[in-house]
């Protein structure tokens, strides 16, 4: 578990940075559900590097209740196409643990295509399958992203 001195130091000043430094565009955005307005998880584009439109990642997190329902695809897929349409973004990319088969299918469906293994970064918490590895998955905007 994160403690709330990690939140307070060192990820809200982080998150913070990103909206400032790139007026809104990029950063970490909740997600809630139309009906109820429920939070119900979290998705993130970032710049890989100083220039946002080379390469950006694709996150999200949700909470396990609302797994299955479609947000991560309906997410995903717009902030995909944001990057695409209105960012001049030419590559977006995502990763997931070999493990976790279900994100596997969600990069698939919003036009990603597994390009390489990568393994467990050394910071990250151990949990079941990590041990395997990761996936990355990209997607070009000439070759599947929509443009605008």
């Amino acid at each position: 578990a994160t403690t709330a001195e990690d939140v307070r130091d060192r990820f809200l000043p982080y998150i913070l940075s990103l909206y400032e430094r790139w007026d809104g565009n990029f950063g970490l955005f909740a997600a809630h559900a139309k009906d109820s307005g429920d939070f119900v998880g979290w998705f993130h584009l970032i710049p890989e590097e100083e220039t946002p439109q080379k390469a950006v990642e694709l996150g999200y997190r949700l909470r396990q209740a609302e797994w299955g329902k479609g947000y991560a695809t309906e997410g995903g897929r717009g902030l995909v196409d944001k990057g695409f349409t209105d960012l001049d973004v030419r590559l977006v990319w995502a990763a997931t643990m070999t493990a976790n088969v279900a994100s596997q299918t969600v990069m698939e469906k919003i036009g990603m295509t597994l390009a390489e293994k990568i393994p467990t970064p050394p910071d990250m918490p151990m949990c079941e399958g990590a041990e395997r590895g990761g996936l990355r998955y990209p997607v070009e905007r000439e070759r599947g992203g929509r443009r605008g």
